[in-house]
């Protein structure tokens, strides 16, 4: 049995479009929803990158998770796991994607057109449908008085939509910082 009742919505801090009051994320552009009954918090988000640079605890490059959270970026060393590097929200300068250099090919056109059809590359053509991506994902943050460039990076075969989520959710995070 429907009933008359209109649904609860509420609008979504980000892209502004309309959402069921018990929705934790916009069904739109993916940012959590944090409205005023829920005084800043929301349910944290994690991706899984390779550390590359720019946090002193961290000497190497290697496999690490993020959890960006309320209080701010947690990077959790994978393997062993023991390390972990916390950049609170009020730190957080800026987050932006960029494309990671391409690395030098080492395979002779040649080579390729022997190893297969998947690894053929036509000079002035598109890329394969298949073909994975290289991104960095840099969050600058204060530390002391310096500022320092946390450099992380990803390869996707789908495009940038993971790690393009979770640069928006920490713009948004800058974003409520700076409006308090």
């Amino acid at each position: 049995m429907r009933s008359n009742k209109p649904m609860e919505t509420m609008s979504c801090g980000g892209c502004g479009r309309v959402n069921g009051r018990a929705a934790k994320k916009c069904m739109w552009c993916g940012l959590p929803i944090i409205s005023d009954e829920m005084t800043g918090s929301f349910e944290a988000s994690q991706i899984d990158l390779d550390y590359v640079s720019g946090i002193e605890r961290l000497d190497e490059p290697m496999p690490v998770r993020i959890l960006v959270g309320p209080t701010g970026i947690e990077v959790i060393e994978t393997f062993p796991g023991s390390r972990r590097v916390l950049i609170p929200v009020g730190s957080l300068v800026e987050s932006r994607i960029e494309p990671a250099a391409p690395g030098a090919d080492t395979k002779s056109f040649r080579q390729r057109l022997v190893i297969g059809k998947l690894n053929i590359t036509i000079p002035g053509g598109r890329a394969r449908a298949g073909a994975t991506r290289k991104y960095n994902l840099i969050i600058d943050y204060r530390e002391g008085p310096d500022t320092r460039s946390a450099v992380f990076h990803r390869e996707e075969s789908r495009g940038t939509s993971s790690i393009k989520n979770i640069a928006r959710i920490i713009s948004m995070l800058i974003g409520r910082q700076k409006g308090k």
